[in-house]
């Protein structure tokens, strides 16, 4: 018997070592422990195309990434992946498939979520050598904390209200 997967995802993409690309995983992990158990969190996805695995047949995915956009640093971009998504999410950086051509590989493989939501993190710093992020992007991934919480749980208790409505 095949485990039906979650109804909701949350992954942070980005490698730890290298300053404010580690965004997603500090999110994530913050994330963890206040997030219902049937909520999946993946910390530290270094490349994106596991997310076609985890997120599939999910009612809701969330994926926290650094970007660099020219936005000041700490700029949070939430975006619903329903429409293609702006150049700052297709380039490579330091992944080798941007989550951008993820979420289109997805699609075309009709392995997706039902909903893809993308919160990009103006990063300050991606030196290849820097561990920790930097104060902005620290106090910017509190917020996002806050904002996929607020999220998570407006999906869980409206498919509740939902389904007692019914």
């Amino acid at each position: 018997m095949t485990a039906s997967p979650p109804r909701v995802v949350v992954a942070g993409i980005g490698n730890l070592m290298r300053g404010d690309d580690g965004v997603g995983p500090v999110v994530a992990t913050r994330l963890a422990p206040a997030l219902p158990a049937s909520v999946r969190t993946l910390v530290g996805l270094g490349d994106p195309l596991e997310l076609i695995e985890v997120w599939d047949g999910a009612e809701l995915a969330i994926v926290v990434d650094a970007v660099v956009s020219g936005a000041p640093p700490g700029t949070i971009h939430v975006l619903d992946a329903d429409e293609p998504l702006p150049s700052m999410f297709r380039r490579l950086s330091t992944h080798l498939f941007s989550v951008a051509q993820v979420i289109e590989l997805g699609r075309v493989m009709e392995r997706t979520a039902d909903r893809v939501v993308v919160i990009g993190v103006e990063a300050a710093s991606m030196d290849q050598d820097q561990i920790g992020l930097t104060p902005q992007i620290d106090a910017a991934a509190r917020e996002v904390v806050s904002i996929v919480t607020a999220m998570v749980d407006d999906h869980l208790s409206h498919d509740v209200g939902a389904v007692g409505n019914a």
